[in-house]
C-alpha cells in the first residue's frame, strides 16, 4: 500500500531561553480511498506538518502559557495518521487519527476542507499537550477536557462554520463537553484577564477538583454557569 508522507522537524521557540525540537509526522496511511485521495488532493502531509507546528506554538504560548520544558508534557515526537476509520479524531499520548472518511464526506458538501482539518487539528493537539488530571488526583472530567480543546480551537479562530456549533450560552450543564464547554470557558477566561484556562492547565499537571474554579474565580463553577446562562439569557 502506499502513503503519503511528510515529517518536519522543527525548532519550537517560546522565548530566548526555552527551545525545544519537535519532529511533527504525518501519513495518510489510505490515499486510495475516496476520503484519503480528498486529503491528499486539498490538504497534504505538508500542510498538516504545519499546521501540527503553529497548533503547538499556539497552545504552549497564547494559552496554555508554559514557558519551560518542565511545565510542558515532555514528547520530542507526534504523529498524524489518518485512517479509514468512522468519527472525526482521536488522540492518544503523543499519537493523532483522523478519519479519512469524515474529511471526504466534508467535502461532499462544498465545504472549506483545509480550514475544518486545521481546526481539527488543533484541538488534538490540545490533547497531546493539556494536563487531564490523575497523578496523586482525580481524572478530570472527559467533557473539561474536550471543551479545553474546542477551546484552543475558538481561540485560534478555527470554530467551524456558524450552525454547526452552540451559540454562547446554550447547552445544559457546565461540562457538557465540546462547544459548549468552550463557550462556557471562554466567558470564564475573560473575567480572568484571558488566564483562567492557563491557570486550570496548570493544575491539572496532578488531579482535579471542582474548587479550582472557585480558587481561580472566586465563585463555584455552578454559580459561574448560572452567571454565565444569564449574560445570554438562556
Amino acid at each position: 500500500m502506499s502513503q503519503n508522507i511528510f515529517l518536519l522537524s522543527l525548532l519550537v521557540s517560546l522565548s530566548a531561553a526555552v527551545a525545544q525540537v519537535i519532529n511533527f509526522t504525518a501519513i495518510n496511511t489510505t490515499p486510495e480511498t475516496a476520503g484519503g485521495a480528498i486529503f491528499t488532493r486539498q490538504v497534504g502531509t505538508n500542510y498538516t506538518c504545519h499546521v501540527m507546528s503553529n497548533a503547538t506554538n499556539f497552545i504552549w504560548t497564547s494559552v496554555f502559557r508554559e514557558t519551560t520544558n518542565g511545565s510542558r508534557r515532555d514528547f520530542s515526537n507526534v504523529t498524524l495518521l489518518v485512517k479509514d476509520m468512522d468519527g472525526v479524531a482521536y488522540t492518544s499520548d503523543n499519537e493523532i487519527s483522523l478519519s479519512a472518511q469524515y474529511v471526504g464526506n466534508y467535502s461532499d458538501g462544498g465545504n472549506d476542507v483545509r480550514r475544518e482539518v486545521a481546526g481539527v487539528v488543533y484541538h488534538e493537539m490540545t490533547h497531546v499537550w493539556q494536563w487531564m488530571g490523575g497523578g496523586q488526583g482525580d481524572i478530570a472530567p472527559g467533557g473539561l477536557i474536550e471543551g479545553i480543546a474546542d477551546f484552543v480551537r475558538l481561540r485560534a479562530g478555527l470554530a467551524p462554520p456558524p450552525g454547526r456549533w452552540v451559540k454562547p450560552g446554550e447547552g445544559d450543564k457546565w461540562d457538557q463537553g465540546y462547544d459548549v464547554t468552550a463557550m462556557f470557558l471562554d466567558y470564564c477566561d475573560g473575567l480572568r484577564n484571558d488566564g483562567f484556562v492557563a491557570e486550570l492547565n496548570k493544575k491539572l499537571r496532578d488531579g482535579y477538583n471542582v474548587t479550582f474554579f472557585k480558587e481561580l474565580l472566586g465563585k463555584s463553577v455552578d454559580e459561574l454557569w448560572k452567571d454565565y446562562k444569564a449574560k445570554y439569557g438562556k
